[in-house]
């Protein structure tokens, strides 16, 4: 709230105040004077004093009854609250002096004790008249006022310099309310100067002052006497309004001496060259900095000006340090005169100038150093006069100036440094001495040299570049000059750098400039310069050879030639090929099989002279998902062979050839869309309708299908399909077709008449879609039946007329009436065909020539007579031939009998069938038709095989003869043919009444018991066998046996050789066939016993046969198979028994089909190997035997269920046994070396240090290495053959067929099937042992320890090669290292040790070191690499994944073989079975130290600690073998 508004609220409150005061006094106090006379005119108060106020105000004109003065104080407390004190006053005072402790508290009960600083207080006045406040509130002016105290001290108080001896203070004004609306104060000021008297410090009063202060807030005072003193002052406020004492005084302030300019600056000039000229000016600190007596004083700033005038009208721009006192001025004249100025200032301005002046002469520029090769050993060091001789422009060069030029040199073998004093020489004689000669220098040393030049003015200039030159000699010879073709008519030359470009072989650097080359071809020579060490010769003459020699050139000249290369025949490139075309082989389903055949170059590169050409083929499309295709095809071929191309893509083919030359272009491209088979396509109806017109039976037939789902391109295309092929035949093979037709649309009709179509057989029809790739895979359906009009028949059979009924017996002739109804629609016909079963109709005759026409039943007077004909019928059938088309009404019926029927065997129930022919064939037939037929005689009977696979069912009849019955208990025992087999559901059941029979099977024989009544001549006994069926397709049914027993056991009658009939062809396979593992049983497939199978079609429970890892014999239903025990394993299906597990596999579960790999095995932690000697006989293992390439020979060790030791020292192959170092097998023969051509016994065989072996199913291959061939060592007859590769006896290392290839030093194997990796000195090359072929996969053949791909690789001294899959593996003795290619590319890298570093340090890849490592062996489960370090005594492992290598042990000798085996391996991990024990085994065999003793062999297992035993496990738990 603001002071105005404040007191106007007071004033209303204080009118309220009276105004109550007055309503509430007595009535007489309503007499009160109110005339302006009782008002107080005016009033003021005033600060008089230190927290003191003077109150003043004036009289009121009427005094009379003015009681006193009533003054009220107001203003806010601390909390903003306003509060009120009231002082009574004398009335006869105008005047008053408060201090605050007179004021009563009004609204508060807290007493003022004094006035406060910083507090606005407000008084009022007012007279009190007879008790009574009156007049109106009055206050005092001004309002509010605040009480002040003694002033503070002043603030921020300090000294600083102005000018010379001027010191200056500064100040602040205090912090007091009322100073601030004060036109003047006044300050008090007292100066000291601080002495120092001995060890004390004392100040010095030097002058006391008074001022007022201006408003600046400063003052300054001069001490012209005091130069040197130092100063410090303090002030106060002298007095303020309250007229009372001085205020409070400051701080002393800081300490400044009393100081005049600095005095002049002392300063040097140099000058030099940095790029340009330039003058440097040195300034030194002034001696008196200002203060007389130190330098102390701060110097601000100091002015230093460069000029060519004297009054410096014009300065040079300058650069400077001002920390180093170093100002630099660039770009200056030479020559030129120069004035220099300086000066510094200080606080108090600046001091004098101190002058000089320069005249500016610069060093020399550097000179332009250069060196010349001249002669051998001989080093020209020159170099250019200066460019800038440091005189200035138009300074002319007199010959004074260059004669008294000279030079400075450094010549040295040792690095230039500016701080060197041996090497310095100083050359006299003038600018133009400016060459330097060194002849007759040291070969391989290295020259340093410089050079400065230094004029007139005695200043060296700037050095030259340092030449390091090194002193060479003429290059040594290039070795090893080669050529190889490349391109058309060219060939690309190479050679090997000389070993000393002409500094020595000590030095790296290569000083060779260029080589020169000369070719000589056709009797002349030509030249050429080449910058590397190949070079490309274009433009030869074909068929010409060509030879070449090199020599080096370096800056001293050019080297000897060297000796010329091997011949080479430049040849054309080849001609393109043509393609002749492009055909799909195979449909694989989701992809093709395609074969390019191509026509060879009409030009493979030269004339009249075979060329060795290889082919390339590239395939592309630019259609989705079609990948595009590149091969290579073999020399010769004519064709590429493509598996798994894309469906439905089209792709464009071409090839290419290539000549030792290199490539032809391609052959024109040839496009073409491949598609696979089509699927069947899918038959949506078929339909078969047959009828009878112009007396001439003929089916229509129609089908019709919808789209393969594949038509060749992977989903329904119609655009692939050309047409689609329609067979119609009755044969299931479809070997006798009925008719074939194309047809474009999916939907096929035909006709067929009866001589194109057989009755009772379906109509089975094949449709197949033909594409580009060909005829796809055929729907093949059926229809029903094929059938034409029903014929009802009967036949009647009756008794010969020629011959006795007591004798007729099987073999009778009998005679029959056949009475048929012929169909309505049939009118007229030609021909009855007649076939009775189990019947011989070949000397069938007709009791009549007619046939007999019945119409309603009643003979009419029209017949027709026939003849009997057989032609190439059947001998139970026969047809009756009319000698006029017989004419009937419709529905007639016909009638015949025929004479002299011979009953193949007795038939007691029997069928027969009649065909109607006409002229166009067969309209209407009956067939099945039942008929009985009873002859007497002896024991008769008939077995029928209704079906040998649904039914499995036989009817057996039999009648007894006229003078044995059938007793009411008899046996009959039926023995069936070997064709047929007894099911054990075997079942009887009866088919008449004549009594019940029970069965009992014994092998092939069936025993029926039947209790019932006597069985008569005349009566038939008649009964079914289910569960007799064949168990072969057969064309000729064997005879059964039968008799008839009494109960007791006597025979009553017999039939020995008694033919079941049939009613099925024997040589069909039936009408259901069951799946895999089932077999047919009555009238379904059913499953064999458990653990067993059989194949498709079985039709008996004897063809399941037990599964693999099973055993035992199927005989039943209730027949099982048991599994292999633990240990055993039974790899294919039958009965055969379960076999024990071999070396190297164990099966640790039953019913196993194989025993796998032991990978299950563990080692305790300890790794570390047991030793024990494993051979008994130590004079077998003589000293190893050194080649003439410096290293022993390596032997090779196999372990397999025997081990197999190669002795190269003593040229033989041993096989010893395992378990007791028995030798099994010693081979090689005792005297002679060279191998034979034949095999012969391993006795007898010959060998010339017989180094690797690789085992190869049960054979041994062996790499003979003295007698350069492989040799094959036959562990079944041990018999040794000579590998028809390469020609033994004669070393090479020519690729190629057996004809033409070499072999050098064949000394290490890898592989396991005919195709093999031999180490050939210093190369790895692929060995087809069935063809023969050998080519190189990588090496050059000369040592070397490069890594690369091919011939580009390089080894030294390779001693074993392992194969893990496509990696090879190759222990590098030579260099030190394990080396790793890929078979398949041929890429050669390092996998661990450094080429050429010896050691024995473990470590990762390179940075493990290895001593001439000399066998490998591995462990693919753990991929574990075992190497023996032979000179190291060591065997290393090298993880694979890791490349980390570490010792595993140090062996007693330095091993040379080290083999590990696991599965059929035969370089892998180990593991020997012994009474179900298994133990993992590392072999090692090492010869004696330096040839001092003889070869031993030992074993390592790992150790287990103290207490614990080495036992592994082969349950595939993770458990520790060491219990």
């Amino acid at each position: 709230m603001r002071g105005s508004d404040l007191a106007c609220l007071r004033a209303c409150h204080i009118l309220l105040a009276l105004l109550l005061q007055a309503l509430l006094l007595p009535a007489k106090a309503l007499d009160i004077d109110f005339t302006p006379s009782r008002q107080i005119a005016s009033a003021s108060v005033r600060i008089s004093g230190p927290l003191l106020l003077t109150l003043q105000w004036t009289q009121p004109q009427k005094l009379d009854e003015l009681e006193f003065y009533l003054i009220t104080l107001e203003f806010l407390d601390s909390f903003q609250d306003t509060v009120e004190y009231q002082y009574q006053v004398s009335k006869n005072l105008t005047s008053v002096r408060v201090s605050g402790s007179e004021f009563v508290p009004v609204t508060t009960i807290q007493p003022l004790d004094k006035f406060r600083e910083e507090v606005n207080y407000t008084f009022i006045i007012n007279g009190v008249y007879t008790g009574q406040v009156w007049g109106e509130v009055k206050y005092f002016e001004p309002n509010p006022i605040q009480a002040l105290d003694v002033p503070h001290a002043p603030e921020n108080v300090s000294l600083t310099w102005s000018s010379p001896f001027n010191l200056v203070v500064h100040f602040q004004l205090p912090p007091d309310s009322e100073l601030s609306r004060v036109p003047q104060v006044v300050y008090d000021i007292e100066w000291y100067a601080v002495e120092t008297v001995g060890n004390e410090t004392q100040t010095v009063s030097i002058l006391n002052d008074s001022f007022v202060d201006d408003g600046s807030g400063q003052r300054a005072y001069e001490f012209a006497d005091l130069k040197g003193s130092l100063m410090i002052a303090r002030l106060r406020v002298a007095k303020n309004v309250t007229l009372v004492s001085p205020g409070l005084w400051s701080n002393f302030t800081n300490a400044l001496y009393v100081i005049d300019v600095p005095s002049s600056v002392d300063f040097e000039v140099n000058s030099g060259r940095a790029g340009t000229p330039y003058l440097a000016v040195r300034l030194h600190v002034p001696l008196d900095t200002g203060n007389g007596v130190s330098t102390n004083i701060p110097i601000l700033e100091y002015d230093v000006q460069v000029s060519t005038e004297q009054n410096f009208s014009e300065t040079a721009t300058p650069s400077h340090d001002a920390a180093m006192l170093y100002w630099t001025f660039a770009d200056l004249q030479p020559g030129t005169m120069y004035y220099i100025r300086s000066r510094a200032r200080n606080p108090a301005g600046y001091g004098n100038y101190s002058f000089s002046s320069y005249r500016l002469l610069v060093p020399p520029s550097a000179p332009d150093l250069m060196m010349q090769y001249q002669v051998p050993l001989a080093v020209n060091f020159s170099w250019q006069p200066p460019a800038d001789l440091g005189y200035g422009e138009g300074v002319p060069i007199s010959q004074l100036v260059a004669q008294n030029f000279f030079y400075q040199i450094y010549i040295s073998n040792q690095p230039f440094s500016p701080s060197s004093i041996a090497g310095l020489r100083n050359l006299s004689g003038g600018l133009q001495n400016n060459s330097w000669y060194v002849p007759d220098a040291s070969k391989g040393e290295i020259l340093h040299f410089a050079v400065r030049g230094k004029n007139l003015a005695e200043q060296y200039g700037t050095w030259s570049i340092q030449l390091n030159v090194t002193v060479i000699d003429l290059p040594a010879t290039p070795s090893s000059p080669s050529l190889v073709l490349e391109g058309d008519r060219a060939v690309r030359v190479s050679w090997n750098s000389p070993s000393d470009s002409g500094a020595g072989t000590l030095n790296d650097e290569n000083f060779i400039t260029k080589f020169e080359l000369e070719f000589l071809q056709n009797g002349s020579l030509s030249s050429a310069e080449a910058y590397q060490t190949s070079f490309l010769r274009e433009g030869l003459l074909a068929g010409v050879p060509l030879r070449v020699k090199v020599r080096a050139v370096n800056p001293v000249g050019a080297g000897n030639f060297s000796f010329l290369s091997d011949p080479i025949t430049p040849m054309r490139l080849p001609s393109s090929p043509q393609i002749r075309n492009v055909t799909v082989l195979k449909d694989e389903g989701s992809s093709l099989v395609v074969a390019v055949n191509f026509s060879a170059p009409e030009d493979a590169g030269l004339d009249g002279i075979p060329v060795s050409l290889s082919y390339f083929i590239l395939v592309t499309s630019d259609m989705q998902g079609c990948d595009n295709v590149t091969g290579e095809a073999a020399e010769g071929a004519t064709s590429f062979l493509l598996p798994s191309m894309s469906k439905a893509c089209t792709y464009t083919f071409r090839v290419r050839a290539r000549n030792p030359a290199g490539f032809s272009s391609y052959s024109d491209p040839v496009s073409k869309l491949l598609i696979g088979l089509a699927s069947p396509p899918r038959v949506q109806q078929a339909n078969l309708l047959g009828g009878l017109q112009d007396n001439s039976f003929s089916w229509s037939f129609s089908v019709s299908w919808s789209l393969p789902e594949d038509t060749g391109g992977g989903m329904p295309s119609p655009e692939y399909i050309e047409y689609y092929l329609v067979e119609i035949s009755q044969d299931p093979t479809f070997a006798q077709l009925v008719s074939q037709q194309e047809v474009s649309n999916p939907t096929f009709s035909a006709t067929y008449s009866s001589q194109q179509l057989q009755t009772r057989l379906p109509l089975l029809f094949r449709i197949s879609a033909m594409n580009l790739f060909g005829l796809g895979l055929p729907a093949v359906n059926s229809t029903g039946l094929v059938l034409v009009l029903p014929v009802n028949a009967s036949v009647a059979f009756f008794d010969p007329s020629d011959q006795p009924v007591e004798q007729a017996t099987a073999g009778s002739l009998v005679g029959c009436e056949v009475q048929l109804a012929l169909p309505t629609q049939v009118t007229q016909f030609d021909a009855l065909a007649v076939k009775f079963v189990d019947f011989d109709l070949s000397y069938v005759g007709a009791l009549n020539d007619t046939i007999e026409i019945l119409e309603a039943g009643v003979s009419s007077s029209s017949s027709s007579s026939f003849k009997l004909s057989w032609s190439s019928l059947r001998a139970d059938q026969v047809q009756l031939n009319f000698s006029a088309p017989v004419s009937v009404s419709a529905g007639a019926e016909l009638r015949f009998s025929l004479r002299n029927l011979t009953c193949r065997h007795w038939s007691g129930r029997t069928s027969f069938e009649i065909r109607v022919v006409s002229s166009s064939g067969l309209i209407a037939e009956a067939y099945n038709v039942p008929a009985i037929l009873l002859l007497p005689g002896s024991l008769s009977a008939n077995i029928s095989i209704l079906d040998q696979l649904v039914q499995a069912s036989a009817l057996v009849q039999l009648m007894p003869s006229m003078e044995n019955s059938i007793p009411a208990r008899c046996v009959l025992n039926l023995t069936v043919s070997p064709q047929f087999v007894v099911e054990d559901y075997l079942s009887v059941q009866r088919n008449d009444f004549l009594g019940e029979f029970t069965v009992q099977v014994e092998g092939r024989s069936i025993v029926v018991t039947r209790v019932g009544q006597e069985v008569r001549y005349g009566e038939l006994v008649s009964f079914s066998l289910l569960g007799l069926k064949s168990v072969a397709n057969m064309s000729v049914i064997e005879s059964f046996a039968l008799q008839t027993r009494r109960e007791e056991g006597e025979v009553i009658d017999s039939i020995d050789s008694l033919v079941p009939s049939y009613s099925f062809s024997p040589a069909s396979p039936g009408n259901l066939s069951c799946p895999v593992g089932t077999y047919l049983e009555r009238l379904g497939c059913t499953n064999c016993p458990g653990n067993s199978s059989s194949p498709a079609g079985s039709t008996s429970v004897l063809n399941c046969s037990c599964d693999p890892g099973y055993t035992g014999v199927i005989t039943s239903k209730s027949s099982s198979c048991s599994p292999c025990p633990a240990g055993t394993s039974k790899p294919l299906p039958g009965n055969s028994s379960c076999l024990p597990c071999g070396f190297e596999n164990y099966s640790p579960r039953t019913g196993q089909a194989i025993c796998p790999p032991n990978v299950d095995l563990r080692a305790c932690d300890n790794q570390a190997c047991k030793f024990q000697l494993l051979s008994k006989d130590s004079s077998l293992w003589t000293p190893d035997i050194w080649l003439s390439l410096g290293a022993p020979a390596p032997g090779k060790l196999i372990p397999d269920s025997d081990l197999y030791f190669s002795l190269p020292g003593q040229n033989r192959i041993l096989r010893v046994d395992r378990q007791s170092g028995t030798i099994l097998l010693d081979a090689g023969c005792t005297n002679g070396r060279l191998p034979s051509d034949v095999a012969v016994a391993a006795t007898a065989a010959c060998f010339n240090v017989p180094t690797a072996m690789v085992k190869v199913g049960n054979s041994l291959i062996i790499a003979d290495t003295m007698n350069f061939a492989l040799r094959q060592l036959d562990l079944s007859s041990s018999s040794v053959s000579t590998v028809a590769v390469g020609t033994p006896g004669f070393p090479g290392t020519s690729d190629g067929d057996q004809s033409t290839a070499r072999l050098e030093l064949p000394i290490g194997l890898a592989g396991s099937s005919s195709t093999l990796y031999l180490l050939d000195k210093n190369r790895v090359r692929v060995v087809n042992t069935d063809t023969g072929d050998v080519s190189t996969l990588a090496g050059s053949g000369a040592n070397g320890f490069v890594d690369g791909v091919g011939t580009a690789a390089e080894f030294h001294s390779p001693r074993d090669i392992l194969q893990d899959g496509d990696k090879l593996y190759v222990a590098e003795s030579g260099s030190h290292r394990i080396r790793m290619l890929s078979a398949s590319t041929g890429e050669v890298s390092t996998l661990a040790g450094y080429a050429w570093k010896a050691g024995t340090q473990d470590g990762t890849g390179t940075f493990a070191r290895f001593l001439a490592p000399f066998s490998l062996a591995l462990a693919s489960t753990t991929k574990e690499l075992f190497v023996a370090d032979y000179d190291a005594r060591n065997i290393r492992v090298v993880d694979l994944a890791s490349r980390a290598v570490r010792t595993l042990v140090s062996t007693p000798y330095p091993a040379t073989s080290i083999a590990l085996t696991e599965s059929a391996t035969a370089v892998n991990m180990l593991y020997i079975a012994y009474q179900a024990r298994v133990d993992r085994l590392l072999f090692i065999c090492a010869p004696g130290y330096y040839r001092e003793g003889n070869t031993k062999c030992y074993v390592c297992a790992p150790s287990c600690e103290s207490g614990k035993t080495f036992v592994p496990l082969c349950d595939g738990v993770d458990d520790n073998i060491c219990e």
